[in-house]
This record gives structure tokens, C-alpha cells and sequence, in this order.
């Protein structure tokens, strides 16, 4: 099964036209193997501090942008968790219709696991220094706050493991495992820590196919979330346009992983490719969720295709 086997072996044919083409442009005697060997080690290895100063432009001409982490990650986690309150991923994996349950216990159930689940991907981002965390802040409307976070997205350079046994046992420690391992189990549906499995090892695979040869030069999105109330603003743009106007500085691809095809199609405005669609499945679950697998060239090469 090539969406989940770690390939020796691409047809240059297969792989986006875009993303070939750069790829073959940085070293023209490459072989493609994965997605294209040594296509990216002419470039210096992106590293955080790499990272931020080629955001530091954006931030810097823009008010409302600011680097998040250690001192402000409790506010980044809830931002995120409100953010996926209704994605698919998490939905999915958290299968609560098989409960009964009103909006409200259904909506608090699922942000406590959202926060739980973003803070094990996250934690090492943000608190850790294993990534670079950015955030938009806008104006309130409440007089006892100037400003509150709206939305943050977390980077992580492909040198860094944040999946690492060290970040593992870390995470143990400060967050505890998730509730699928505990006895809080019984409050989500039945498979879910299959499911939370399955779509780990996903990503993993999905990222080691395409990403494995590119001598870790790369910017992976971890996350990437605006609270519901404030979607639609041109905040998340503001965001986005400011890491990739980052990583085209430092001519280098960006990569991510979606599970919905509405931010699928709204990422290749973004100049995004859509390299693979898995469809993630479980024993005893009887739904699937489509897992797209995106990858930006420097400058944005071409649009992407969108998937009917």
C-alpha cells in the first residue's frame, strides 16, 4: 500500500508538475527518489532562528502579528483548541455520535479533547522550541481588554523530531496520557484510540514519503487555526501570508496535512499542491476520513489541482 509504505522509488511523472520542476531546478543531476533527492541541500538547512528572522519582516511591519511560545502557550492551546472545535480529524476521532448528547455537552466534551490532543502536537512547538509559533491578535470589544489572540499557526523546521521518546516522556509528564489510555476512555466513542492511532501514523508515513529526501529542509505546519468567531476576516491569510512570504525567503517547501477538503481547496490558493488523498479507516468505524497530503514550492509554483 504506497500511502502508507515508505517508498524507495517515485516516477518523476507522478509528482506534481510544480514541485518537479523546482525540485529539478535547484540540482538538475538529481534522481528522483522519495520525492526528489538532493533536490533542497543546496539551500542552508532552515533552522527556528532562520525561520524567525524571515518572519520577522512581517511581524515587524505588521502590529497585529507576534512570535507565541513558552510565555503565552496556555492562550495559543485554547485559541487552537476553539479553532478545531468542528474538524474533521478531531471529530472523527473523538466519535461522540455515539453518545447522546446536546450541544453544549457534545461542544465541551470535544474542546477537552481537542486541547488535550493540540497540546501533545504542540507543546514541543511552542514550549519546547522544537518549531516557531506565530499569532494574530485583534482588537476587543470588551473594555477590560485591549487585545485578544485569534489565531495562531505553528511551524516546525524538518531538522527537529517532535515526536522524539525525550518529547514523549516530557509530555507524559505535563499533560498525562491522552483519555483514550485512561479511564476517561468511556467518554468517547468506541475505537477511538485506534483512530487516534491511525491518523498519527498517517502524517508520519505521509511525510516521510515525500519529505524524506529533502536532506530535512523543509517547514512542516503543525497547526494552523482562527477562533470561529473571527473566521472569515482575513486573519488566517494574514498568517499565512507571512510564513510563506518567510519560507520563500528562504527558498524552501512547506508541507502539511488536511483532513478537510474545504481548507484543501483554500490552501492551494495559497499555491499549495495536493500530492496524495489517504482515506484513513478502523475496524469497528464506520466512517472514513480523507487525509490530503499538500506541499508548497518556494514562490508558490503553481496553483494545485483540485480534487472533484
Amino acid at each position: 500500500n504506497t500511502n502508507t509504505a515508505h517508498i524507495a522509488y517515485v516516477d518523476p511523472q507522478q509528482i506534481p508538475r510544480p514541485f518537479r520542476s523546482w525540485c529539478l531546478g535547484l540540482k538538475k543531476e538529481a534522481n528522483m527518489f522519495g520525492a526528489c533527492a538532493g533536490g533542497y541541500s543546496s539551500n542552508p538547512k532552515v533552522s527556528n532562528e532562520s525561520l524567525k528572522e524571515a518572519l520577522q519582516s512581517s511581524i515587524t511591519d505588521n502590529p497585529q502579528l507576534s512570535f507565541v511560545g513558552k510565555s503565552n502557550y496556555d492562550e495559543s492551546l485554547d485559541v487552537l483548541a476553539e479553532a478545531f472545535i468542528d474538524d474533521p480529524l478531531m471529530t472523527w476521532t473523538a466519535g461522540l455520535d455515539d453518545f447522546d448528547l446536546d450541544y453544549e455537552a457534545r461542544r465541551e466534551r470535544q474542546l477537552e479533547l481537542n486541547r488535550i490532543l493540540l497540546d501533545w502536537q504542540n507543546r514541543p512547538v511552542f514550549a519546547r522550541e522544537k518549531g516557531v509559533g506565530v499569532g494574530v491578535r485583534v482588537a476587543s470589544s470588551d473594555y477590560e481588554e485591549e487585545e485578544y489572540l485569534a489565531g495562531a499557526i505553528s511551524m516546525v523546521p524538518g531538522q527537529y523530531n517532535t515526536r522524539s521518546n525525550l518529547n514523549k516522556f516530557l509530555n507524559l509528564i505535563f499533560i498525562g496520557a491522552p483519555p483514550f489510555f485512561t479511564k476517561e476512555k468511556v467518554k468517547y466513542g468506541h475505537g477511538a484510540d485506534k483512530r487516534l492511532f491511525e491518523c498519527s501514523k498517517i502524517v508520519v508515513d505521509l511525510k516521510h514519503k515525500w519529505m524524506a529526501d529533502t536532506d530535512s529542509n523543509y517547514v512542516y505546519i503543525a497547526a494552523f487555526g482562527v477562533l470561529p468567531n473571527d473566521q472569515g476576516k482575513g486573519l488566517g491569510s494574514m498568517l499565512m501570508r507571512a510564513v510563506l512570504k518567510a519560507t520563500d525567503s528562504l527558498n524552501v517547501p512547506v508541507c502539511l496535512g488536511t483532513q478537510s477538503k474545504d481548507n484543501m481547496l483554500m490552501y492551494q490558493h495559497f499555491g499549495f499542491e495536493t500530492m496524495e488523498v489517504h482515506e484513513a479507516e478502523v475496524e469497528g468505524t464506520s466512517t472514513k476520513l480523507s487525509v490530503y497530503w499538500m506541499i508548497r514550492s518556494p514562490l508558490g509554483n503553481g496553483p494545485g489541482t483540485a480534487i472533484d
